[in-house]
């Protein structure tokens, strides 16, 4: 799991407590991920061969069943990228796992975020978080959760990071706002530096994950 974080004493029984402002996780470790909210509810896509729409809205992406995103829609859509690393790391324990997909790309729109497979090849110039990409890819179902892959982009500005919205733990666990900006508060129990990413022990109301 990867955290952006404003970590800050709130007093209290003794632990810091700590605002994790984005958060993504696997299947094997507690899933979370929780934005801004949808903008509006996402639409229902057709899916005839060959009169494919093009997608241009995060929150539709994340609508799609897996059978329904390895159709391949084509996606234009316009994002803040709110978190990128070039190795594409994971954290289980301690040690850092290079994940088989390639560098960690996230990009979030008024509606949603969502994960943008880069594949495994280096990227020569790998966006930045805060910039506003202008991309085009196509959907896949062949991950986690209904992704973009084969992107290709162009930086076009900057943007303030999408206000995050806070979250429960009940809803951090149930896996259905993977990849969005997130908001929880809990108090740090351990924490330690994996290759560039901060792993911390949170203990939040009715559970203690990392």
């Amino acid at each position: 799991m990867r955290f952006r974080l404003d970590i800050r004493r709130i007093g209290g029984i003794g632990g810091t407590h700590a605002r994790v402002l984005w958060a993504r996780c696997f299947s094997s470790l507690l899933l979370v991920g929780l934005g801004n909210g949808l903008a509006a509810p996402a639409q229902v896509l057709p899916q005839a061969a060959g009169l494919l729409p093009t997608i241009t809205r995060a929150a539709d992406i994340r609508s799609l069943s897996p059978e329904q995103a390895d159709l391949h829609y084509p996606v234009h859509i316009q994002g803040v990228v709110t978190y990128m690393n070039p190795r594409g790391y994971s954290t289980v324990g301690e040690e850092p796992i290079t994940s088989i997909y390639g560098p960690d790309l996230f990009i979030q729109d008024s509606t949603a975020g969502v994960w943008v497979g880069v594949g495994v090849s280096l990227v020569r110039s790998p966006p930045r978080a805060g910039e506003v990409l202008d991309l085009e890819g196509q959907t896949s179902g062949q991950a986690f959760a209904p992704y973009i892959e084969k992107p290709r982009w162009r930086v076009i500005g900057q943007a303030p990071f999408p206000v995050p919205r806070a979250a429960s733990y009940l809803r951090l666990a149930s896996t259905a706002e993977d990849s969005q900006w997130v908001r929880i508060t809990g108090i740090v129990r351990s924490a330690f530096k994996s290759d560039t990413m901060l792993v911390m022990a949170v203990a939040m109301p009715r559970a203690r994950r990392y």
